[in-house]
């Protein structure tokens, strides 16, 4: 028995194969378990699982296709150039990547929850220099938990 992963490369490590004899004492059945621990990057890749029965000459495979689910991983980008003058108008953007991918929005500005805007991007008005050295937070939250990234805000 032969497993191989979603790129058709062999797997090694983590297999485990048994062997028992049937009643006639001729033939015999095989078990084999592939044991790891999924991550995000195993999210939608097909493992295979091939026999091979060399009397017979034929290859039988069996596939199985994952779903992993993971916490959001998210990014904090500030959209609105790289000089931010004072009485501008600032766009922060939050990027998430989960699974599920339903995900819940929150915002912060130093630690202080923004009320109201939920969403994937941010847009403070009319910002002064009070909020120069600020900190804007995303928290992105899923079924599965919950990440958070942050951005200084330097208003000129």
């Amino acid at each position: 028995i032969t497993w191989l992963d979603g790129t058709g490369q062999e797997i090694k490590t983590g297999v485990t194969t048994k062997k028992t004899p049937m009643d006639d004492g001729k033939r015999f059945n095989t078990e084999s378990i592939l044991r790891f621990r999924p991550r995000k990057e195993h999210h939608n890749k097909t493992f295979t699982c091939q026999a091979h029965n060399r009397p017979a000459k034929e290859v039988m495979s069996a596939f199985i296709r994952l779903e992993v689910r993971y916490a959001p991983k998210v990014a904090v980008k500030i959209q609105s150039g790289p000089v931010i003058r004072e009485f501008d108008n600032v766009r922060i953007s939050c990027r998430a990547d989960g699974n599920p991918s339903e995900m819940a929005y929150r915002w912060f500005l130093n630690d202080k929850p923004i009320v109201g805007d939920h969403s994937t991007q941010l847009i403070l008005h009319n910002v002064t220099r009070k909020l120069h050295d600020s900190i804007v937070k995303c928290e992105v939250q899923n079924s599965v938990g919950k990440s958070e990234e942050s951005e200084t805000l330097e208003i000129s």
